[in-house]
């Protein structure tokens, strides 16, 4: 499995702590690109070059993350490289060649619903909110490699995490979690540096993380991961999009 992470962000506030939990939690090596531009230069890719050509030159990673509310140094909106460019390579690709795609939508929780599924269905893509919810990016990455399966934001938060999809604020219960998780991180590995090598810490040991955070056992979490690993592989045998397999 491919285990290099680019987290393309205009912005450290979040990233960071999403580089922190892939290094610990899913051993990827994390690399920062504060443009689009920078990215797909570091890459070798033109838009002329076509889609193909994108799909041959990320399949490098393992993880690619996009800010859809990217503010860009250039002229390419996130929205528009996600659903015209980076979407159309990704679904191409085989699916043992595809890296997991994440992206941060829109902070209006009434705008997430349609963009989240729209990406989800057409491209596979997790459609995540930032505040609060960036930890759950190296959730999806460890969970990923431990079971196969890539799993959407309805899976994630509301299945495994059991928390509310509209608690995007702080004082929340998704924020005691999202702070839990980070002070751990910020125990255990570099949280103030983007970029990194992976050093990824024992599977029971990044489950009992999430677990404390969650105040609840491991054994129960564990049981809500497999819950909604089998959902999602009896969803794509029966042709839905609720899981992705690696």
């Amino acid at each position: 499995m491919n285990k290099r992470a680019a987290l393309l962000d205009d912005s450290k506030e979040f990233v960071n702590i999403i580089a922190c939990g892939l290094r610990l939690f899913a051993g990827y090596s994390t690399e920062h690109f504060t443009s689009i531009e920078g990215f797909i230069s570091h890459i070798g890719w033109k838009t002329e070059d076509g889609v193909a050509s994108l799909a041959e030159k990320v399949k490098q990673f393992g993880l690619i993350s996009c800010d859809n509310n990217f503010l860009p140094i250039g002229n390419i909106k996130g929205s528009n490289f996600l659903f015209y460019a980076l979407g159309p390579a990704i679904k191409s690709l085989p699916e043992n060649e595809k890296p997991i795609l994440v992206c941060f939508a829109p902070s209006s929780e009434t705008s997430l619903a349609a963009f989240e599924k729209r990406l989800w269905e057409e491209f596979g893509i997790v459609s995540l909110h930032k505040i609060n919810e960036c930890t759950v990016v190296p959730l999806d990455a460890f969970l990923a490699e431990k079971y196969g399966c890539v799993l959407n934001r309805e899976a994630l938060v509301k299945g495994v995490l059991k928390l509310e999809l509209d608690e995007t604020i702080f004082g929340t219960k998704k924020g005691e979690f999202h702070r839990a998780v980070q002070r751990k991180m910020t125990q255990l590995g570099d949280i103030f540096n983007v970029e990194g090598v992976g050093n990824q810490i024992p599977f029971e040991q990044t489950l009992k993380i999430f677990a404390n955070a969650l105040k609840i056992p491991k054994e129960e979490l564990l049981g809500r991961i497999e819950a909604q690993v089998e959902i999602a592989r009896q969803a794509k045998e029966g042709g839905t999009t609720r899981g992705k397999e690696r």
